[in-house]
Parts: C-alpha cells; sequence; structure tokens
C-alpha cells in the first residue's frame, strides 16, 4: 500500500478501539480525581498535622540539624579571617612586583598585612586543640611573620 502525503488521513481509530470523544475521558478523569480528593478529605478529617510525638521530634531534629553549633561558627570565623589574610598576602605580592608602588603605599601593604595576621591569631586561639585548621593558620602566621622581618630588614638598611 503506497501513502500519498498530499491526503491527510481523516478518521483515527485508536488502537483500544475506543471511539469515545476525547472531551468525556478528560471529564471521566477529572471526575475521578475529584472522588478520590473528597475520600482523602474525609479520610483526614480530624488528623491534626503536627500533633503526634513522632512528628515534634522528627521537626525538632531537623531544627538542630540546620543551626550551627558553636565549632561551626569559631571555625567559619577562623576561616573568614584566614581568607582576608591570604587576600592581603596577594597584594602584598603584587606590590613586590611592581615597581611603581612607592615605600608609603609598601608600609600600608605591610601594615595591613600584620593587622590581619593579628586578627587571624585571635580567631585560631578560640578554636580547640587538634583542630587541623590551626595548624594551617599556624603556617599562614609563621609566613607572613618572616615576609614582614625581610621587608622591614631591607627598610632598614
Amino acid at each position: 500500500m503506497k501513502i500519498k502525503p498530499d491526503n491527510p488521513i481523516k478518521n483515527i481509530v485508536p488502537v483500544s478501539g475506543d471511539k469515545s470523544n476525547p472531551a468525556k475521558i478528560n471529564k471521566k478523569e477529572e471526575k475521578g480525581f475529584e472522588k478520590f480528593l473528597e475520600e482523602a478529605k474525609a479520610a483526614g478529617q480530624g488528623f491534626e498535622v503536627g500533633g503526634t510525638k513522632q512528628y515534634t521530634e522528627v521537626v525538632q531534629h531537623l531544627l538542630k540539624s540546620t543551626q550551627p553549633t558553636g565549632l561551626q561558627i569559631l571555625r567559619k570565623n577562623a576561616v573568614h579571617s584566614l581568607e582576608k589574610l591570604f587576600a592581603t598576602m596577594d597584594m602584598y605580592k603584587n606590590a613586590l612586583h611592581n615597581d611603581s608602588i612607592d615605600f608609603s603605599r609598601m608600609h600600608t601593604v605591610v601594615a595591613d598585612m600584620n593587622k590581619e595576621k593579628d586578627e587571624m591569631l585571635s580567631a585560631m586561639l578560640e578554636l580547640p586543640e587538634g583542630d587541623n585548621l590551626k595548624d594551617i593558620m599556624t603556617g599562614a602566621a609563621v609566613l607572613v611573620l618572616n615576609e614582614t622581618n625581610k621587608y622591614y630588614r631591607n627598610y632598614m638598611y
């Protein structure tokens, strides 16, 4: 059999053989859903959401897990101060490689680096013993001290 694309097929019969109107099928589905919704409402009457002990325990557990603990807050503050120190150290590195930076600007960058180091060390002291973040912060502080000493040693001579 040859299909001619010029002639559109006018009557398509579903495979199931159901020749009913699609609008009627949609109404049947809507009525079925409405009936289901009414049954669900009837079954749920008198049920208080959150009235069970288990529900209360789950909600309290979720609230506890979303609120940051004291250690998380301390670590967040410590990481923030460490990031600020690294940003200042980047400024120092860029200033070292820039010949157009004058002494007063370089002195300001070194002073800022020392100030950020002191803030980071005060945040580090609040962390508990054995925290790995303390080792990272100590290494950064030693690096800043070495760079500061090199700068002032070259400045003096």
